[in-house]
């Protein structure tokens, strides 16, 4: 980026978990497919052999962390062949496929630090989302 250098970064703010939780598990299911479709892709570019109805998504929001936590969770004891190498599952054990982290100002700015960055101007649109300018320290 350079001394002078800016860069525009938008980040998702974080919200109520409700809010959150409903969005990463829409009843429309589309998260859902979407999360699946990685053991799709797993069967059809490596030959791996998951039984796509076998897993389930489950996204959780940690407060602690803030982030989303998203699982593919075994529906029952399975053995699935990967890569060559046979894997066991037993019936609710997860595969831990995404995090998706929210921010606030404080996680953010002290995140931007550690980087030798900091945010030269806010902007925020409604409690959702925000866009930060940012320059080298």
């Amino acid at each position: 980026m350079g001394s002078n250098g800016l860069a525009l970064v938008g980040i998702d703010l974080d919200k109520d978990v409700a809010l959150i939780e409903a969005a990463y598990n829409d009843v429309e299911g589309v998260t859902a497919a979407f999360t699946l479709n990685l053991l799709r892709r797993l069967n059809r570019e490596v030959g791996s052999d998951f039984d796509l109805p076998a897993f389930r998504h489950r996204a959780r929001y940690n407060t602690q962390r803030l982030r989303i936590e998203t699982d593919l969770v075994s529906q029952r004891q399975q053995e699935v062949q990967l890569g060559g190498q046979m894997f066991q599952f037993q019936a609710g054990e997860p595969i831990r496929v995404e995090y998706s982290h929210k921010y606030n100002d404080t996680v953010f700015d002290a995140l931007l630090a550690e980087a030798g960055l900091e945010v030269a101007a806010r902007w925020d649109t409604a409690p959702a989302y925000g866009l930060r300018l940012l320059r080298a320290v």
